[in-house]
């Protein structure tokens, strides 16, 4: 499934996130907003990529949501290309 959302924030610092019994701490992500009062991401779809709709080209990784899904949170593509290495994605 495909869902249509607006990035609300980016460099969002100290987003604390439950893991279990604890939390982890990120800085410099995107918050992404669904559109009209559906949620852009749900349960299971950490690890998606979060593509431009007009260009089709990624624009970030997905990694958490809010409590009640009214937000989703994103790393960047260009800092998950950076640290894993990535120099270039190929057109298929």
């Amino acid at each position: 499934e495909t869902t249509m959302g607006v990035i609300t924030a980016v460099g969002v610092k100290a987003l604390r996130v439950r893991y279990g019994s604890t939390f982890a701490s990120f800085d410099e992500q995107i918050e992404i907003n669904g559109i009209g009062g559906t949620p852009f991401s749900k349960p299971g779809d950490s690890g998606s990529v979060i593509v431009d709709y007009a260009t089709k080209r990624p624009v970030a990784l997905l990694f958490a949501g809010s409590e009640g899904n009214i937000h989703t949170f994103a790393n960047s593509i260009f800092n998950v290309m950076r640290q894993l290495g990535i120099v270039r994605f190929i057109q298929g």
